[in-house]
């Protein structure tokens, strides 16, 4: 801390004149969790965004600062009275102030001090957890094994990578969990509570102890506690039956950065002075906005979108807060990301005042037109700064969009999209609808074109080449009034000379797969399953359904999807789309451990089929015939069964009719490709017969899946309107 004599309270904590000071590690994390007494507050300045950082980089920095490694400075500007900002940690909350007197802006640092405040006492980023693992060393020479948790992986990640544990690591934690807590049905990704400390999932390791581990966050506040000293912080690690030894190092490294110093830099007040910035030539980039595109090349990036807002935010500081309250809407949440919307509103409103369209603007397009679309308070006909405000004619439309695409659960006919499917659909998808529903906001009118809408959107999602493209040329088809023009859309977007392909690739009739694909012999590439004399846009359709669009499956188990994480669920899942994240896995029915071992684990005949199993088993395992979605908790409760035993533990929680798998037509083929009754060992047994019936079983299935698509999807293809 400062002495208070020399303390200059207007410019702490820059004093004297100085741009660059050092700030104990605890000082600043006390100043950005809001929790000390220091003189001006820590918030980010409009420019900034949430917290994108992955668990390994938070796991990293960490590491650095055990091991008393410098983690580079941190850059602040000034806010004066009258701007606003958010407070740093409150990234659930977003709570944004308005400085009464003057505070600081971190400007560059934050997501590194998102990390910090993650093993720090009081801080609100409550879906982290930060633990050290005392019986087990860390990695690359690290004298300590730091582990996270998560929310929505309670039982944490790999311990040297960080990625998502496997399905098995998975089971065995929550069995284990069980056997300590009790048997419970609650899902996994409902068990992280940090109040209930001690029923709170450990990191999973094998043989471990919950004892075993300790919260960062406690270390901290047993070393606080004592003042630096060393009493209560042994005291606590005795408790986790630490060795003395250890113990002591820890403690040294805790001591270590109690005493770092975090360089801060004051940016200058050109930059950030919006008073300084009306001298600047008319097609100069805003300073601020400049200077923090360009640290970003050197750390967490901002995307196209996140610069964009920015620009907005430095002109209208309110649009934060606007846009926060506004995606917090499912209707908004469950499409896009907060600066999506932005930038949806960008485009629609620039369609509005008929500015050239462009399905993708950037930083240049948004400063040519940002004050035609935003202007300041109270100016007229300013249509972007109209769709930030709550409840405007856009975020309307979004109501209505959200409404006539989300699936009907009451109509087991419905072919309607599940909510968890819904932010799969592409941005340039959505604002086409968008635009077509504010020329027609007709009710009546919307209702009456919902199949084609939903048919259209499937069709998009599916077929779509060139997405940018594809949403130019379907902006310039909706802008009039009328019936929704799907099969002119459906025209245009395939239009192409027979040998080229156009922005989509045209919708193959179902029974053409028979003449498409050759199923006689065992597969030895993708391509190697289709007849090579073939129509080539056929082909490419039909490698994107099987294995490059997986999300179609949420939709068409969408009565499954629905019941387990709908609309009663919104308010967690909406938008979801991280596999890290979402409370259901893309399930191998035939478990992958099964075929997608090491190969020297597999045993198969020394035939030709056998040979070309090892080739072509990631081919067959991977295709979409071979997945199902299928609730976390579930899955990994079903660990490397067989699909011949699921079927045993069939209940109420799942069904066959759930994965659509089409018994009993497929029953048998699913049951030849199970493996015989016996120990594991034979789950990696690959005789002929079990291979020939695993290749037929998949692309049966796959089939059977298209069809599904391809029925609903054909209402849109000129001349096959149903009555």
């Amino acid at each position: 801390m400062l002495d208070e004599k020399s303390l200059d309270y207007d410019a702490w904590p820059f004093c004297n004149g100085a741009q660059v000071i050092g700030m104990k590690l605890p000082e600043y994390l006390e100043w950005a969790s809001n929790t000390g007494t220091q003189i001006k507050q820590l918030l980010l300045p409009p420019i900034q965004r949430g917290f994108v950082w992955k668990p390994k980089q938070i796991v990293d920095l960490w590491d650095s600062l055990l091991r008393g490694m410098p983690i580079g400075s941190l850059m602040l500007s000034k806010l004066s009275k009258g701007q606003l900002g958010d407070n740093v940690a409150d990234q659930r909350g977003r709570t944004t102030n308005t400085v009464s007197g003057e505070a600081m802006g971190l400007l560059d640092g934050q997501q590194r001090t998102l990390a910090m405040l993650i093993g720090w006492p009081s801080s609100v980023l409550s879906g982290h957890c930060l633990w050290i693992d005392i019986a087990e060393k860390g990695y690359a020479g690290s004298s300590f094994a730091l582990r996270l948790t998560t929310s929505t992986q309670p039982f944490g990640f790999e311990r040297t990578a960080h990625g998502r544990l496997s399905r098995g690591e998975r089971k065995t934690a929550r069995e284990v969990y069980d056997k300590l807590h009790g048997e419970s049905k609650t899902p996994d990704y409902d068990l992280f509570a940090l109040e209930q400390e001690s029923c709170q999932p450990r990191p999973w390791r094998p043989n471990s102890k919950p004892e075993q581990f300790v919260r960062v966050e406690k270390l901290w506040e047993a070393l606080r506690k004592d003042n630096g000293g060393e009493s209560e912080f042994l005291a606590l690690l005795k408790k986790h039956d630490a060795e003395e030894k250890y113990s002591k190092k820890l403690y040294e490294s805790f001591r270590r950065m109690e005493s770092l110093e975090v360089p801060l830099i004051l940016i200058p007040e050109h930059i950030g002075n919006s008073t300084q910035q009306k001298f600047l030539p008319e097609d100069a980039a805003d300073p601020m906005v400049l200077l923090f595109e360009r640290i970003g090349r050197n750390g967490a990036s901002l995307s196209a979108e996140d610069l964009l807002f920015s620009m907005i935010k430095q002109q209208w500081p309110e649009a934060q807060r606007l846009v926060n309250t506004i995606h917090d809407e499912v209707s908004v949440r469950a499409f896009m990301s907060a600066t999506d919307y932005v930038m949806t509103a960008f485009r629609l409103a620039a369609a509005e005042k008929k500015i050239a369209d462009n399905p993708r603007p950037n930083p240049r397009d948004f400063h040519i037109h940002l004050n035609e679309l935003l202007g300041k308070a109270n100016e007229l006909d300013k249509p972007l700064r109209g769709y930030l405000e709550k409840d405007s004619r856009l975020t309307k439309t979004f109501v209505d969009l959200y409404n006539i695409l989300s699936y009907r659960k009451d109509d087991p006919e419905d072919i309607g999209i599940p909510l968890p499917m819904l932010p799969h659909l592409p941005r340039g998808l959505v604002q086409v609808l968008l635009r077509w529903i504010m020329l027609n906001p007709n009710q009546a009118v919307i209702d009456a074109n919902r199949q084609k809408i939903i048919s259209f959107s499937l069709f998009w999602f599916m077929n779509v080449w060139y997405e940018d493209k594809a949403s130019k040329a379907a902006f310039e088809i909706v802008n009039k009034n009328g019936t929704f023009p799907a099969q002119d859309l459906y025209k245009n977007l395939i239009d192409a000379q027979d040998d080229q392909f156009g922005l989509a690739l045209p919708i193959m009739p179902y029974d053409e797969l028979g003449v498409l694909t050759d199923l006689d012999n065992l597969l030895s590439s993708r391509d190697s399953i289709f007849n090579p004399t073939t129509n080539s846009k056929q082909r490419e359709l039909y490698k994107r359904f099987c294995w490059g669009r997986k999300p179609i499956l949420l939709w068409q188990q969408r009565a499954y999807v629905e019941r387990k994480f709908g609309v009663q669920a919104s308010d967690v899942f909406a938008g979801l789309t991280d596999e890290d994240t979402v409370p259901y896995d893309y399930d191998h029915l035939c478990p992958q451990n099964h075929w997608g071992t090491d190969w020297r684990n597999i045993r198969t005949n020394e035939s030709g089929l056998g040979k070309n199993f090892h080739v072509s088993r990631n081919v067959i395992g991977n295709c979409v015939g071979n997945l199902h979605v299928l609730e976390s908790s579930l899955n990994r409760s079903f660990g490397d069964d067989s699909l011949a035993a699921k079927l045993k533990k069939a209940n109420s929680e799942w069904s066959p009719e759930d994965s659509l798998l089409y018994l009993p037509e497929l029953e048998k083929p699913w049951n030849d490709a199970s493996p015989n009754d016996g120990d594991g060992d034979d789950y990696h047994t690959w005789h002929d017969d079990r291979i020939i019936a695993f290749q037929g079983a998949v692309f049966l299935r796959a089939q059977a899946l298209y069809q599904q698509y391809y029925e609903v999807c054909k209402l849109i293809i000129p001349d096959q309107e149903q009555e």
